[in-house]
């Protein structure tokens, strides 16, 4: 199994829509995938309208309430381990030098026992210890950046912590790459591309060639609680999202092939 994490410290990035958007069109390509909200906000269980089908939590997998299969909700084209509101005081409900691992456990459960193709992360946007959690169980990052310059702050602060924690060897971690949302024809945005393109090599990575571009119809897919390329198959965010799997599918078996 795969787990890749989405992580930026800066919120609106379009995470939660592509962590969403992945798993869809992962299953599509016939991987065997689970969804997983890292996130105390919990807009992912908004969003796939999870409702009353919820019994127990990621957090009570964590703290051994419940038996990791009881808590995963079984949806149309992928699994789903829903967040808790709880995950707000994580720092101290995980005091321990030893809880940090929690999250990696039960990663590690999920691919021994269930055996999933993909494991695919949502994170909340802080470099909390939640977020350092995800990054020790992640084989692969992904990092969504918008055409606002605060986002890009995000990218090399999370190759900070990744480095820091493979000097602990803590993690594994890989940058898969960066790529762009909410992408419109302006100069501003094309600046932030350029910059991004630069950061990126800067930081051992690459910006991903295909961006997503900004449509009307990533809102309707949310108020209507269905996948983007479900919703509108035709629509320019449909398409470069399906781009862009391709290209992260292919990244990764290249780093599987060296």
């Amino acid at each position: 199994m795969k787990t890749i994490v989405l992580t930026n410290q800066k919120g609106g990035v379009g995470k939660t829509t592509s962590s969403s958007e992945f798993a869809y069109l992962f299953s599509q390509k016939g991987y065997k995938v689970i969804l997983i909200s890292f996130d105390q906000q919990g807009d992912l269980e908004l969003q796939l309208n999870i409702g009353d089908k919820k019994s127990f939590s990621l957090l009570d997998c964590m703290q051994a309430k419940c038996r990791i299969d009881e808590a995963i909700i079984h949806l149309e084209h992928f699994d789903f381990l829903a967040s808790d509101d709880d995950l707000s005081q994580a720092d101290k409900l995980f005091p321990d030098t030893v809880d940090a691992f929690l999250f990696n456990d039960t990663i590690e459960w999920l691919e021994e026992n269930l055996k999933y193709d993909f494991a695919i992360v949502d994170t909340a946007p802080s470099r909390s210890i939640l977020h350092r959690m995800a990054l020790m169980a992640a084989d692969y990052v992904l990092i969504p950046v918008d055409s606002s310059p605060g986002s890009l702050k995000g990218v090399s602060k999370i190759k900070e912590d990744i480095d820091l924690l493979k000097k602990r060897r803590m993690s594994e971690a890989i940058i898969l790459g960066t790529y762009m949302t909410s992408t419109r024809k302006t100069n501003l945005n094309k600046g932030i591309e350029n910059q991004l393109e630069q950061l990126s090599i800067a930081n051992g990575t690459i910006k991903f060639e295909n961006s997503i571009r900004q449509t009307v119809s990533v809102g309707e897919s949310k108020q209507f609680k269905i996948s983007l390329n479900e919703y509108d198959f035709h629509n320019n965010a449909a398409l470069d999202y399906r781009k862009l799997t391709n290209e992260i599918l292919k990244r990764i078996d290249e780093f599987h092939s060296k």
